[in-house]
């Protein structure tokens, strides 16, 4: 579903709500943990909209105050008598299969790296341990078996590959190499901080299309499988869905021939489960964009954060799927 000009024109929470009381009656409340990046995170252009005082804020620092599309869905989902609460565990410049699953890669000369990717060098795994910059990613130019602690880049050593552990196997919840950074850890222990039935919603997939990555389908499907399965063994509901379009012919290359036929896989893995479900897809529901001011449907000049009117949409998009599952009594 693409969503039109008609449908939104402005990028205020007020769109939604104006006239309405948005005070959840008491009955189903939800907990919700968020495994994505930036866009999920909170990037928007101005502060959060200004959410009435007896709803729940979800946690989108330390973004500035730059807002993501969660305190909206919370205020639409009050509308509709349901509580939620959101721990917005989002990382910036993360991929699902590298960062949050975790896989392997031969290490190679200039590779492109992020913290927590595995690389074999001279027999042994080793993990990159140094942060990510702010502006790009990390690159390696010398062999971390040859040389530990080259390029500035800090090297945890891992040993010699265990059995499974081979190139760009996607480990699993239970594997010693499985979530390289915590972040699976950290967005399930954020179910633990309120009460409430627990949910993770997924919205991921830009990094994973960078072509340093090379994320194959049958890699994404496998990081999905991963998490939902590391969700589900902690008791939580899961929300597959998949991130916003960029404005970058590669990306969507990558979301046309590779991701997005892994999502339908790993929704097709769990059809009949009724403890998952599909979220939104932000690139299906609404479909491509391009960079527009703020007051348009469209992106940020850096051609892959959502402005603000698309945020708005993005809410709504997630408001319509959690429908569409009867997560939410219809509007």
């Amino acid at each position: 579903m693409t969503m039109s000009m008609s449908q939104i024109t402005v990028p205020v929470l007020a769109v939604f709500l104006t006239g309405c009381s948005v005070q959840a009656a008491p009955g189903r409340s939800l907990t919700v943990a968020i495994i994505g990046q930036s866009n999920e995170a909170g990037a928007g252009q101005q502060p959060d909209p200004d959410i009435p005082e007896d709803l729940q804020h979800d946690p989108v620092g330390p973004k500035g105050g730059a807002h993501s599309m969660w305190p909206t869905v919370e205020a639409m989902a009050a509308q509709r008598g349901v509580s939620m609460w959101f721990w917005n565990s989002a990382v910036g410049a993360t991929s699902l299969v590298h960062s949050w699953a975790g896989t392997l890669r031969v290490w190679e000369p200039g590779m492109t790296l992020a913290q927590g990717d595995y690389v074999l060098a001279e027999g042994h795994i080793f993990k990159e341990m140094t942060p990510n910059p702010t502006t790009h990613l990390l690159t390696s130019t010398q062999s971390p078996g040859a040389s530990p602690g080259s390029d500035s880049l800090q090297w945890q050593d891992m040993g010699p590959p265990r059995a499974g552990e081979v190139p760009d196997a996607v480990f699993r919840s239970g594997d010693r190499l499985f979530d390289p950074n915590g972040y699976v850890a950290t967005a399930l222990q954020g179910l633990r901080q309120h009460e409430g039935e627990p949910w993770v919603f997924i919205s991921i997939g830009q990094g994973d299309a960078g072509s340093y990555w090379s994320v194959s389908r049958v890699q994404y499907a496998q990081g999905l499988i991963a998490v939902t399965d590391a969700a589900l063994a902690a008791g939580a509901h899961v929300a597959i869905g998949f991130t916003c379009g960029a404005a970058k012919p590669e990306i969507e290359q990558a979301y046309q021939q590779r991701l997005i036929p892994g999502w339908h896989d790993a929704l097709a893995y769990y059809a009949g489960n009724p403890r998952v479900i599909p979220g939104a897809n932000l690139r299906e529901a609404l479909g491509p964009l391009t960079v527009q001011p703020n007051l348009r449907i469209g992106l940020q000049p850096d051609k892959v954060h959502m402005n603000d009117t698309t945020y708005g949409l993005a809410s709504k998009a997630w408001v319509e799927a959690l429908s569409r599952a009867k997560v939410l009594p219809r509007g």
